[in-house]
């Protein structure tokens, strides 16, 4: 006799995670503002000492090396403006968490796919222990479009902040005279244009989650199909799409995680 079982996620288990939310919002809220202190306590602090030397060292020079002196000071600032132009977006502790969110998204995008990878290697291997489990690993796949839209809009919306690379000016090796050489100019990046150039990276970013999803959501509606007919067409389903997704994952989950992953 089969007992169908089902999970009743009650009141209670709700009320303790929408506890456990709150209070780990309020606690990410407090170390934002404590970090956000310290940074701002110790620029200032920073700045000020700066300042001191600067008077210091402004008294001891003669009047002909200080119109020097500041001569230079108005072409490095000129020049650093010229660099800091490509440069605007966010600093300090906003920065820091817009790159732990990134670090989160691309973390919990791993545990989704790797899921999904755990279904699909089974299914080669023709092992027969992991049916006892597979629903867990299976679940996993319903983070992958909450994943996509979690990863895609922190690109869109932080790709200058996130990506040292996403830079135009390290693809140009004159400024905008196209006399005077670029200091922000990388000729290692500029290389690579090919793969990193915008349109082919957003591309690849997209085509990532689609085939994941594709085929996560064929492996699913295989598997309750199997528990449903006897018929061992979705068995043989599952496996010639679980080989197509490992061919996949090999193929662009280390370049996801390399590419992706990686946060100036």
């Amino acid at each position: 006799m089969v007992v169908e079982e089902k999970f009743e996620f009650t009141s209670g288990a709700k009320k303790k995670i929408i506890t456990t939310f709150v209070a780990g919002l309020v606690l990410a809220l407090i170390g934002i503002f404590v970090i956000g202190s310290r940074s701002h306590g110790h620029e200032e602090a920073h700045g000020a000492g700066h300042s001191k030397e600067t008077v210091a060292a402004s008294a001891q020079h003669h009047d002909g090396h200080e119109a020097n002196a500041h001569d230079h000071a108005e072409a490095g600032h000129h020049e650093g403006g010229e660099h800091a132009e490509g440069h605007h977006g966010a600093t300090g502790i906003a920065l820091r968490v817009i790159k732990n969110l990134w670090h989160n998204s691309v973390f919990f995008t791993g545990i989704a796919v790797i899921g999904v990878f755990f279904i699909a290697f089974n299914y080669i291997a023709q092992a027969g222990w992991s049916a006892a489990i597979k629903r867990v690993p299976e679940a996993f796949g319903y983070y992958i479009p909450f994943a996509a839209v979690s990863t895609i809009a922190l690109f869109f919306l932080f790709k200058q902040d996130l990506f040292h690379w996403y830079h135009d000016g390290l693809y140009n090796p004159f400024l905008a005279d196209g006399k005077t050489p670029n200091p922000e100019y990388d000729p290692i990046i500029a290389s690579k244009t090919w793969y990193l150039g915008k349109g082919f990276y957003i591309f690849r970013l997209f085509a990532y989650f689609i085939l994941w999803f594709l085929v996560w959501f064929k492996l699913r509606t295989n598997s309750l199909n199997e528990d449903l007919n006897a018929d061992l067409k979705y068995h043989d389903s599952s496996i010639f799409w679980s080989a197509i997704f490992l061919i996949i994952w090999g193929g662009n989950f280390f370049y996801f995680c390399l590419g992706l992953g990686y946060v100036s």
